[in-house]
């Protein structure tokens, strides 16, 4: 698939963007590190916004994570609130939340501890342990539950179901309101 990205034409594999719109402008987060917002105009992505997240930024200093991508993002009270992977030196996956401002510059505020997820083997041996990596976000309002879509083992799905209040323990006070 050919991709118009800042006016130049690409073939380049891409993949993991997270989605989100306000109103009707769409918009992605392009690359975790650095936090790359795209917009859309007349057909074809640009970048609106670039910055680096300290926490994330020491956490590749420190430990050498890249981070890859996630889910999409959904409404959290006045956030934006998605899922992001990263993968450790050994190739391990570790998986959190965060919260994002709802209007630009779309700069992140906070993000969880890493998330415990079931993870599996892959089975065509192309990675040698086990993996689990966030996919999904939805909000399920009669059960006020936060779904969280996940891989595992390249081939498998698994659902991550925390309940509202859960949500409150896990994401501080100031972000729920």
């Amino acid at each position: 698939m050919q991709l118009d990205f800042d006016g130049d034409m690409t073939t380049t594999t891409s993949k993991n963007w997270m989605r989100f719109h306000t109103g009707t402008d769409v918009y992605m987060v392009y690359t975790v590190h650095p936090w790359t917002i795209l917009a859309r105009n007349n057909g074809t992505w640009y970048r609106q916004h670039v910055s680096i997240y300290p926490p994330i930024a020491q956490s590749i200093e420190q430990y050498g994570y890249v981070f890859h991508g996630g889910t999409n993002a959904i409404r959290w009270h006045s956030w934006w609130l998605a899922g992001i992977h990263s993968i450790d030196p050994d190739g391990l996956y570790v998986n959190y939340l965060v919260l994002f401002q709802t209007v630009t510059p779309y700069n992140i505020h906070w993000i969880s501890e890493p998330l415990s997820l079931i993870e599996e083997r892959v089975m065509d041996g192309s990675v040698s342990h086990p993996i689990a990596f966030l996919s999904g976000i939805a909000y399920h309002t009669q059960r006020e539950e936060l779904w969280l879509a996940y891989g595992t083992s390249n081939v498998a799905s698994r659902l991550l179901s925390i309940h509202k209040q859960q949500l409150y323990y896990l994401i501080p006070d100031k972000y729920n309101i």
